[in-house]
């Protein structure tokens, strides 16, 4: 699942992929990891937290004994990109190591010190009038870390002015994909976020032009607990781009709601009627990604398609059922995914 349509390289990134350090010359080119493609394609509350730690682990872990966050913040600050670089990786490592400690954290994300050190940093970034490209990615790794963090008196009013129109597309999908990070661990903790200035931004963002920004907005608002936020993600089932539609259905399925019920619908019948995989050119190299990408994207629609019925089976009239039965049926005989299958079956019980 690492693509995005916002990846970009660095040639002068620090870290190896084995997880040490190395002299500048010899680094590899490294794809800074964006959760972008993982909010595209609908990743519940659940896997939030769970799928960008696969990413980012991609790069290796890094030992952290040695290390304390106020020596990387530090360096963060330095004019010299390899340092800053590898003080955002090493960083990000251990406020991902700390929030998995269990008794031996320190809980870094609760950290109100680092929070607003880190927010101090990213403010300087935003501020430098003309950004270069190494800017740019600094200032998304800041973002990110931002996401780690439960300090949202601190954290918020950055996030919330990164989101701004006139920032860069990947600065304004980071702020609201570290939202979505913060607000999807409240989610699941049984207290939705609420907060009127977020759901101003992000009802703001859900208005926008580009179909990104839109449906990372929407994406994000699903997780906030607010009357308003559900009425626009009514309004947003109507949206042009196919990915606003259904990420705004389901998140109103995780609020039990029916009203994306139709475009729930629509995603199931499309996928008892799909076709595998076929083999492409192996030396057709477009056609090979855009294959693969296809297939990911149906997956992953049909299988939180399922997961939203079952989740609002209990909402569902007799007519909806006898509608949406079959099609279930017909995936939990039919579809090649395994996984999807017995999600399938584990619905049928509930219809």
């Amino acid at each position: 699942m690492a693509v995005s349509e916002n990846n970009s390289t660095s040639s002068d990134s620090p870290i190896h992929p084995g997880g040490t350090i190395e002299s500048p010359e010899n680094l590899p080119p490294v794809e800074p990891p964006s959760a972008g493609f993982i909010i595209q394609l609908f990743v519940v509350p659940a896997l939030i937290v769970g799928a960008v730690i696969g990413v980012w682990l991609l790069f290796g872990r890094l030992a952290t004994n040695d290390q304390d966050w106020e020596r990387q913040v530090n360096e963060l600050r330095v004019d010299n990109n390899n340092r800053r670089f590898r003080a955002a990786y090493s960083l990000t490592q251990m406020m991902q190591a700390d929030l998995h400690a269990g008794e031996e954290s320190a809980n870094l994300k609760e950290n109100e010190q680092l929070a607003t050190q880190l927010v101090d940093v990213l403010n300087d970034n935003l501020m430098i009038p003309s950004q270069s490209e190494e800017d740019i990615k600094l200032r998304s790794y800041l973002i990110r870390a931002l996401g780690w963090l439960d300090v949202d008196t601190v954290t918020f009013p950055v996030l919330i002015e990164a989101m701004k129109p006139e920032f860069d597309l990947e600065t304004r999908q980071n702020a609201m994909t570290a939202i979505s990070f913060i607000a999807g661990r409240d989610f699941e903790e049984g207290d939705p976020l609420q907060n009127e200035k977020i759901t101003a931004a992000l009802v703001n963002g859900s208005r926008d032009e580009d179909p990104v920004i839109r449906r990372a907005a929407t994406f994000s608002l699903g997780l906030l607990d607010d009357n308003q936020v559900d009425h626009r993600l009514i309004v947003l089932l109507e949206d042009k781009d196919e990915f606003v539609r259904v990420n705004a259905a389901l998140a109103l399925s995780r609020k039990k709601s029916t009203a994306g019920i139709g475009i729930l619908e629509q995603l199931l019948t499309t996928a008892t009627k799909s076709e595998p995989l076929k083999e492409t050119n192996a030396a057709d190299l477009d056609a090979r990604k855009a294959a693969n990408i296809a297939e990911i994207e149906l997956v992953l629609k049909t299988k939180y398609a399922v997961i939203a019925i079952g989740e609002l089976a209990p909402q569902l009239s007799d007519s909806e059922k006898d509608r949406i039965r079959p099609l279930i049926k017909n995936l939990s005989d039919n579809f090649r995914e395994p996984s999807i299958k017995l999600a399938a079956q584990n619905v049928l019980k509930s219809l």
